[in-house]
């Protein structure tokens, strides 16, 4: 059962949605109709929890949306207007992706896919990556994962958009059969669909119900017995709306269910980022450029380093500084600019567990890169005698410093949906972080006798905290620093997407 009750979502001083309540029963399915700009998205968007309301709540199954979203949205399928869908994954792995979001495994998860695949008549294209896929193939397969998992209640924004006349009649079939056990709200603003698959509607009209009935108590109200007669009658036209949402909640207590989804998005972000070139390309260069630096810039041979500290671990955090924003720019940014945001939003997970498993997978890459360069550390053994105590160190400085640059760049990731503005200030922002309180620095600002000024960008720069750990010194403050500044970022991340809310 779907309950709406007094929802309101207001933009500044522009109502999207104006005191909407509403119930809708199981067996029921609930056509939502209204013309373009009447609050059908917004509201949707806020029943299924990616928007929070102004004012007011929903229930999904008794469970309020607000106050138990995970335990609301694990009883919904939901369908967004623009069905966002991974374009990296194939048809099937996008499938297991979702039902691995919502708790399913082994046979019930093989079995679930397959059905949903068989439902929305996927079959052809199961194996077939989402990015060669039509519009309306597209549609069918976010609309599986909004089945998949054979929810009680199903909201469907515009299920039908995009489709030929033949699959059109498929989906209807396919919303009036699944309608006679579960609860279904969907919005069209094609009328002949209510008729066709609706046992009620609702019309609304600037953010408020001006009809509701089943489509012949409806047809009834219009002096010629027709909807559309009603329609034009009861809605206007001059509605300027436009709505902006992001997805925020309240981080929850760490549990198992919380880990599994932190490991799904981990997993579903590794995926991302080694089926295309990116992560290959960028690795190749990170080991490239320093074995580059190290014997033939800094000639390591003769600098006679056993240590690794100059010339081979000096140069990470140059290299970081533009190399991992490359990597992580589209954390969000990507998510944003396609509109997966609202998915992963209507899930039943927390924003936490997204954030912290995005920000894993990236860690990870770089982690095997940094492992990679593991061959010098042999070389230097063989030729040499080395502290490998010392080397240790420094590789845990050269780590920890690609870490926080990552963590900078999915803050600002979290800010924009463009990948290359992302790029341009995350890099930026890197470059003056290391820059803060290098030796150069340092020694300059002196001389205009700047001691406070000097003392503050030390503290606050990376250079200094890395520089301890190289000539390895373990000391309490370098790593409360690189703690604080790793938090803080993915802190702010969870704030800017709170903010996003208008």
């Amino acid at each position: 059962m779907i309950e709406v009750e007094n929802l309101t979502k207001h933009f500044g001083t522009k109502y999207a949605v104006n005191d909407l309540s509403f119930t809708v029963k199981p067996g029921e399915v609930l056509g939502f109709l209204g013309p373009n700009g009447a609050g059908k998205s917004t509201t949707m968007r806020m029943i299924a929890g990616f928007i929070t309301p102004s004012s007011g709540d929903a229930r999904i199954c008794g469970n309020s949306i607000l106050d138990n979203p995970h335990a609301a949205q694990a009883k919904l399928g939901y369908l967004p207007e623009s069905a966002p869908l991974y374009n990296d994954m194939t048809v099937t792995s996008f499938l297991n992706f979702c039902a691995e979001v919502r708790n399913l495994k082994g046979a019930r998860k093989k079995d679930a896919v397959e059905l949903a695949i068989e439902t929305c008549f996927l079959q052809s294209v199961a194996k077939q990556s989402i990015d060669t896929l039509s519009k309306g193939y597209r549609h069918r397969t976010c609309l599986a994962q909004a089945i998949l998992h054979d929810p009680e209640v199903l909201i469907l924004d515009e299920p039908t958009d995009g489709l030929d006349p033949n699959q059109k009649h498929e989906v209807r079939e396919l919303i009036k059969r699944l309608g006679k056990n579960k609860t279904i709200l969907f919005s069209t603003h094609i009328l002949e669909e209510v008729e066709a698959a609706c046992t009620r509607a609702v019309i609304v009209d600037r953010g408020i119900i001006v009809a509701d009935g089943t489509p012949e108590e409806l047809k009834q109200q219009s002096p010629i017995g027709s909807l559309h007669d009603l329609f034009r009658k009861v809605t206007t036209h001059d509605t300027d709306n436009s709505t902006s949402a992001a997805w925020f909640r309240k981080p929850s207590l760490i549990s198992l269910i919380v880990m599994k989804a932190i490991f799904t998005i981990f997993k579903r972000e590794l995926y991302a980022y080694f089926t295309q070139p990116t992560a290959y390309a960028i690795i190749f260069i990170f080991l490239i450029l320093s074995m580059f630096f190290c014997f033939t810039f800094a000639q390591f041979f003769l600098a006679g380093d056993a240590n690794l500290e100059w010339p081979f671990l000096i140069a990470h955090p140059i290299l970081y500084a533009i190399l991992a924003p490359a990597t992580a720019m589209r954390l969000w940014a990507d998510e944003s600019r396609n509109g997966t945001i609202e998915l992963l939003g209507t899930f039943p997970i927390s924003a936490w567990s997204t954030i912290l498993g995005k920000y894993l997978a990236s860690i990870t890459v770089w982690l095997a890169a940094l492992l990679l360069t593991f061959p010098i550390i042999i070389t230097v053994n063989y030729l040499g005698d080395p502290d490998n105590g010392r080397i240790l160190s420094g590789y845990i400085g050269s780590y920890l410093s690609c870490c926080v640059f990552l963590a900078i760049t999915m803050l600002v990731s979290a800010c924009t949906r463009d990948q290359v503005v992302c790029l341009i200030f995350s890099v930026a922002i890197c470059v003056i972080m290391l820059v803060c309180g290098h030796d150069t620095v340092v020694r300059e600002l002196s001389k205009f006798r700047f001691d406070r000024l000097v003392e503050a960008l030390t503290n606050l720069g990376l250079w200094d905290h890395f520089r301890s750990l190289t000539r390895g010194m373990f000391r309490y403050q370098d790593m409360v620093w690189f703690a604080s500044v790793i938090g803080t970022c993915l802190i702010g991340t969870s704030a800017m997407l709170s903010a996003k809310r208008a």
